[in-house]
């Protein structure tokens, strides 16, 4: 079994050299952060109408936007004793998706748009003086469709952020310096890529096929 090695405020792990400096960087420093998977619906009405045998469709999430619209002091944990400051807010963003849908069918192509939003509310550690962020990762599909009304379902990966514009002292090893660029050289005659099943033997014109 390995050795595990503990290491304290200004040590390093075993094997990790000593920084030759230790410097203050400017750095967005997260002082809390959650995550959640949402879904959402939405219909969007597209034209012209759909007519006859509708042969495909597809949707795509063209937008996202998410805005602090309130903040309100939270229960801080039992232990240890909250301070007479409040430093956990219930955090109330606006979420919002926009996107597009295509039907084709016998009639040709259709399109709608559509939008839609939701509040949501996230418990985070927000001291005085920090700013929140919020990351929306939205992906749609098509559900059903009704007469001219597309039905969507749209998958949200939400990221809600506690930030802070700080300076913080850091280990250094010196500055980072680029290695020279390269380029590879052109293959002539080009090589075509492997297929499936093996290729054949190749005839190279030297009076024979290879055995």
């Amino acid at each position: 079994m390995g050795t595990t090695v503990v290491t304290g405020p200004g040590e390093f792990p075993q094997g990790v050299p000593a920084p030759i400096e230790i410097v203050c960087i400017e750095v967005t420093k997260v002082y809390d952060s959650c995550f959640q998977a949402d879904i959402l619906t939405a219909t969007a009405t597209v034209s012209p109408a759909i007519s006859g045998t509708v042969v495909s469709g597809g949707c795509t999430v063209t937008g996202t936007s998410c805005t602090l619209i309130s903040s309100t002091a939270a229960a801080s944990p039992p232990n240890p004793p909250p301070p007479a400051t409040p430093l956990f807010f219930n955090l109330t963003f606006n979420v919002v998706v926009s996107g597009t849908v295509g039907v084709i069918s016998s009639a040709g192509l259709s399109t709608g748009s559509f939008q839609v939003s939701q509040l949501k509310t996230v418990t985070l550690f927000a001291p005085s003086g920090v700013s929140t962020q919020c990351e929306i990762t939205a992906d749609c599909q098509i559900t059903s469709i009704s007469g001219n009304t597309v039905n969507i379902n749209i998958d949200l990966c939400e990221v809600f952020k506690t930030v802070f514009l700080a300076q913080l002292l850091v280990p250094a090893y010196g500055f980072c310096t680029p290695s020279p660029c390269s380029v590879s050289p052109i293959v002539c005659p080009p090589v075509p890529p492997p297929q499936f099943p093996p290729d054949p033997p190749s005839y190279t014109g030297t009076g024979g096929w290879p055995t």
